[in-house]
């Protein structure tokens, strides 16, 4: 188990277990800055696209797709940092992961976006090999 596992547990009773021997998976966690599957829309839906909008950085492409920040309205949240990844020409982005509008939020969503470039060279790497 992580080594905060016992520490969680007595300050805030979170229930956590080791999924499939990789990493700690805690239940009822209070987190606002997650990547959300389909953001609450039904699975048929169409994704959101954002048509227009200007990056606070971009992080690379890879496989045809770039992974970018942006500032945006989201909901009851007011402003927000969103990762966005989208094809190369600009079309089609959409929103990943959604953070809160603050350093804190701004750390989170840098690792997430490397993260996400780092799976999509990954990606690019098996389907033409390396070498």
């Amino acid at each position: 188990m992580g080594r905060h596992h016992g520490t969680l547990n007595a300050q805030a009773k979170y229930h956590c277990t080791l999924a499939a021997g990789f990493a700690e998976v805690c239940d009822n966690l209070p987190m606002t800055n997650v990547i959300r599957p389909n953001f609450g829309r039904p699975a048929d839906a169409p994704p959101d696209t954002i048509a227009e909008f200007s990056p606070l950085q971009v992080y690379g492409t890879a496989v045809g797709h770039f992974v970018a920040l942006i500032r945006a309205e989201s909901g009851d949240e007011g402003l927000t940092l969103q990762i966005i990844v989208g094809q190369e020409g600009g079309e089609g982005a959409e929103s990943v992961a959604i953070f809160p509008d603050n350093a804190e939020g701004e750390a989170d969503a840098e690792a997430t976006a490397f993260s996400i470039l780092r799976s999509l060279e990954i990606v690019k790497e098996a389907m033409v090999g390396v070498g």
